[in-house]
């Protein structure tokens, strides 16, 4: 069994700076996610009811089952227009999230993916078909997201690696809490406080959680 845990805690010549996921769609433009199964529909209830008040909710399913949609489904009920972070243990998951998200799972906006980029030319080689804003700069990362137009949706995907960096935005250049954050694979996070990777439950401690 895989587990997700969700807190509110995707060729074309890309510019300098992109990682070639499809670009996600217009804030204001027409987004149509792909239907929920009946059980898929029911872990969004429930996860989104754990989460909406300050709590957390842990998502364990098959592999197959749709999580990634699960998790998206969960970021169109609690940060619609927010800003999301989705954090995920590779580059290779980063890129099948992303693209599962804005393809299928609704989601809209600006991407910016935390990623290095030595990973995105070799994503790219690899046939990776992301296209978001990329950067393992605390303060690029931070100023990608202030850069987003009043009301428009922000997702973050970033890979275990660059968690340090996201840390850093919050602490040294201001960016902002998350409306909501998903951890793909949240078994890395366990552990004791001191634990790199469980930076990303004390980021989250006064936001709106799922675990």
């Amino acid at each position: 069994m895989d587990t997700t845990t969700t807190t509110t805690a995707t060729e074309v010549a890309a510019p300098p700076g992109l990682l070639p996921i499809p670009a996600q769609p217009s804030a204001v433009g027409p987004v149509s996610p792909l239907p929920l199964h009946g059980f898929q529909k029911d872990a969004v209830a429930a996860a989104v009811r754990a989460v909406k008040n300050g709590g957390r909710a842990t998502v364990v399913a098959a592999t197959g089952s749709g999580k990634t949609l699960i998790a998206a489904g969960c970021a169109r009920r609690l940060a619609a227009r927010g800003v999301v972070l989705v954090l995920v243990p590779t580059i290779e998951l980063l890129e099948q999230t992303a693209e599962a998200w804005s393809l299928k799972g609704g989601c809209r906006g600006l991407a910016v993916a935390a990623c290095s980029r030595e990973e995105a030319p070799e994503s790219a080689e690899a046939g990776g078909r992301v296209r978001a804003q990329v950067s393992t700069q605390a303060a690029r990362i931070a100023d990608l997201v202030a850069s987003a137009r009043t009301g428009e949706p922000v997702t973050v995907y970033a890979i275990y690696a660059s968690l340090e960096r996201i840390a850093q935005a919050h602490q040294l250049n201001g960016l902002p809490a998350w409306g909501f954050v998903v951890v793909d694979e949240a078994h890395r996070t366990t552990g004791s406080d001191g634990k790199a990777w469980a930076a990303v439950h004390a980021d989250a401690a006064d936001e709106p959680s799922a675990d």
